[in-house]
C-alpha cells in the first residue's frame, strides 16, 4: 500500500520504485510519501520482525536500497530531486544519535584543541553531523578527501 502527501510525479514514481524494490526482497511494505523542495522522504512501515533485515548493520542494508531506488530513478526520468528513506523512524532516532555523538566530540575538539577525523560514514551520517555542530561556536566541521576515502573533519575555530 502506497499513501502520498501530494499527487503526481516523481513522488509517485519513486514510491511505486520502491515498493517494487521491497516486494521483490519479500517485504510487503506500507509506504507514506512527502515532499520538499529538496528531496522525497518515503517513510516505510513493516512488521517489528522485518526491521532489523531491512536496516541492516548500521543502517547499510537501508543505505543500499536507498541508493538503488535513486539510480533507478535517474534512469527512468533524469536527474531530479533525490529519495530519503526511513523504516519506522529509524533515521531520525539515528540522526539524534549522530547529533549527540557530534556535540560530544566537538567538545572534545573545543576543549583540547585537537583535530578529530571520522571515518567510514555515509554522506546522510556526514550531513547528520556537521548539521549538528552548526550550532556550536567554538568548532568547525568540513569534508575532506573523495569517494569511499571521505571523511569528516572537526576542528576548534
Amino acid at each position: 500500500m502506497t499513501e502520498s502527501s501530494n499527487g503526481t510525479g516523481r513522488a509517485d514514481v519513486a514510491a511505486e520504485t520502491v515498493t517494487r524494490l521491497l516486494t521483490l526482497s519479500g517485504f510487503e511494505p506500507s509506504l507514506k510519501t512527502t515532499e520538499n523542495e529538496e528531496r522525497i522522504g518515503i517513510s516505510i512501515e513493516l512488521g517489528a520482525d522485518d526491521i532489523p533485515t531491512i536496516v541492516g548493520p548500521q543502517g547499510q542494508t537501508l543505505a543500499a536500497y536507498q541508493l538503488l531506488a535513486n539510480r533507478i530513478l535517474s534512469r527512468e526520468d533524469g536527474e531530479g530531486k533525490p529519495i530519503s528513506l526511513d523504516v519506522s523512524g529509524y533515521g531520525v532516532l539515528r540522526e539524534q544519535r549522530l547529533e549527540k555523538l557530534a556535540h560530544r566530540l566537538g567538545d572534545v575538539a573545543s576543549g583540547k584543541g585537537v583535530e578529530i577525523r571520522l571515518y567510514g560514514m555515509n554522506p546522510r551520517d556526514r550531513r547528520s553531523m556537521h548539521m549538528g555542530l552548526q550550532s556550536l561556536d567554538a568548532v568547525q566541521t568540513f569534508s575532506e578527501d573523495e569517494g569511499i576515502a571521505r571523511r569528516l573533519v572537526i576542528t576548534r575555530r
